[in-house]
């Protein structure tokens, strides 16, 4: 396992300047991230969402191709006067998306993010591998300055910016930088799933966290079992099924007595 450092993570050859201030004056604080529904909030804070989905990732049946991230600001409006009273500024992210014809593409990957504005790190893909007898390992790549209005959306050349691995005890997975060095884990289970970060991270670098980690638990939905059944069931309606049926019976009636005929 990977050691777990305490020195500020930062993006690689990307812009590091966030305003006036340093990256290392701006850093997030580890923090464990708890995600039920569709609000993602500080575990010492349930009340104060950081993070918000546009609809629940983890439910069935799922509710589309594309999700949109927030980030929800509770600290002192700017302008008081035209903001509601208790209201968190709203602040779009980024853009999750799995393309329903994802299997057919080329251009981007079955699962990844577009980012909401320049100011963002890129967009961001999530490739899923699967090695023999072993869990599904994921690769969170980076199309650097890249946003969901580019095209394409993603560069030849990406770069590595997180790998998440089952942990040798039991399922929960392990998110490691692109030098190996131990971010973050996955603990909790089901409807509150969480994220445990481990290390001061740059905002933009613990906002991409956030949202790849929501990806990968996007990912282990839609391709369960249940989320499969459920997509087929809608694709073809009970009554189509029970007509079909009741065709293939009558027919496979037909054959059997022309069968019997012919063998008497």
């Amino acid at each position: 396992m990977a050691s777990t450092s305490t020195s500020t993570i930062l993006p690689h050859d990307t812009k590091l300047e966030l305003g006036s201030s340093s990256p290392i004056d701006d850093a997030v604080k580890p923090t464990t991230y708890v995600l039920n529904g569709t609000n993602i909030a500080p575990e010492d804070a349930p009340g104060q969402p950081l993070f918000r989905l546009a609809w629940d990732i983890t439910s069935i049946p799922q509710k589309g191709s594309s999700v949109a991230f927030d980030n929800l600001d509770h600290g002192k409006p700017e302008n008081e006067e035209t903001h509601a009273s208790g209201e968190p500024q709203v602040r779009r992210l980024f853009y999750l998306a799995h393309p329903a014809d994802a299997k057919f593409r080329t251009d981007v990957p079955a699962y990844y993010i577009t980012s909401a504005s320049p100011e963002g790190l890129g967009n961001i893909g999530l490739e899923a591998n699967k090695p023999r007898l072993k869990k599904m390992e994921f690769t969170v790549v980076l199309s650097p300055g890249r946003t969901a209005s580019h095209k394409p959306l993603f560069d030849a050349q990406q770069r590595q910016l997180f790998s998440a691995k089952p942990k040798w005890a039991g399922n929960a997975y392990m998110w490691t930088d692109a030098e190996g060095r131990e971010v973050a884990h996955e603990a909790g289970k089901a409807p509150q799933q969480k994220l445990v970060v481990a290390v001061p991270l740059e905002p933009r670098l613990r906002n991409a966290l956030v949202a790849a980690w929501c990806l990968r638990l996007w990912h282990d939905t839609a391709e369960s079992k249940e989320a499969k059944r459920d997509a087929l069931e809608r694709l073809t309606p009970a009554e189509s099924v029970n007509e079909y049926n009741g065709k293939w019976v009558k027919k496979a009636g037909i054959v059997g007595v022309l069968g019997t005929l012919g063998g008497a």
